[in-house]
């Protein structure tokens, strides 16, 4: 895929334009603002490319088998997060293959609907599982405002290059006193220290906001009528395990750690690793490892409609 990419102007959360640079990968450096120190990518996809690439680039074996497993976690980190009897109707934002939809009507017959820009992923939604999912941005869906008690968006909002109006879109979805959950990687937890510019997660091309919990919470703060009420995280096993031995290890330059080209080339190839393995497990260490605050490698943060 040839893909063009444009500066990005000033910081995603604040607009401050002053910064530092954190990490030098090759065409796409991490910046760090001065004013709030939210990281995020200095260069994104442009429009055009932004909505091919999401519409039909993002598709493959390992892309399903990594939202199998991340369902269940999800699915278990909602009835931690949400009273689910009083949750009757659910947007999953970013809804993928429409796992979670499908793991919330098994598990608690709540009725959902999704919207995910993948061509693909919409298709196996519907097709496959029976869950009612749009193939559309946000902005675009034929959805009516305040119809819904829960909106959930799970590593999505790392993704979209003016994160507030997207949590504001999210927000005119809810009915008053309703939820949103958001999900994305924590880059200022010690699993992300340990790894440096290795850490997997750094995709700037993809990933183009890097939230620490404060930078998450300074974002939904700024939509007049969405409350952050509670922060909740887990770190995943595999990266728990991996961090002692890179910690260990010396730290790469960040220019080894990241190729555009190569990215390019092979994100839609191989496969999950240890996926059975992973669905297995991953129930069970979600459970020993959730946190009642942000500090994991992976952080949920509820807000409240006023």
């Amino acid at each position: 895929m040839q893909i063009a990419l444009t500066d990005r102007k000033g910081c995603p959360v604040c607009g401050a334009e002053g910064f530092s640079v954190t990490h030098s990968f090759r065409r796409i450096p991490i910046y760090r603002c001065d004013e709030c120190s939210q990281m995020y990518s200095a260069r994104i996809l442009a429009p055009a490319s932004l909505e091919q690439f999401y519409a039909e680039d993002v598709d493959s074996t390992r892309h399903r088998m990594g939202q199998v497993v991340n369902a269940r976690s999800n699915a278990e980190a909602l009835s931690r997060l949400l009273n689910l009897r009083d949750v009757h109707r659910v947007l999953d934002i970013g809804a993928g293959y429409g796992y979670l939809l499908h793991e919330l009507r098994t598990r608690a017959d709540i009725q959902g609907v999704g919207v995910e820009p993948s061509h693909s992923g919409a298709r196996h939604a519907r097709e496959k599982l029976g869950v009612d999912v749009y193939c559309c941005m946000l902005a675009d869906a034929p959805l009516e405002p305040e119809t819904f008690n829960a909106v959930v968006s799970f590593e999505v909002i790392e993704h979209v290059p003016d994160p507030v109006q997207f949590v504001r879109e999210a927000a005119a979805f809810l009915r008053p006193g309703g939820h949103l959950v958001l999900l994305t990687d924590n880059f200022e937890s010690e699993v992300v220290n340990a790894f440096g510019p290795a850490f997997p997660k750094w995709i700037p091309h993809v990933h183009i906001n890097h939230f620490g919990p404060r930078t998450l919470r300074a974002v939904v703060e700024q939509v007049e009528d969405l409350e952050p009420i509670r922060m909740a995280s887990y770190t995943p096993w595999e990266l728990a395990v991996r961090a002692p031995l890179v910690r260990a290890r010396p730290r790469p330059a960040a220019q080894q750690c990241f190729d555009l080209e190569g990215a390019l080339a092979h994100e839609n190839q191989g496969t999950y690793r240890l996926f059975r393995l992973r669905h297995a497990v991953n129930r069970f260490w979600f459970r020993l490892s959730w946190r009642p605050h942000g500090g994991g490698a992976l952080m949920y943060l509820v807000c409240r409609k006023r």
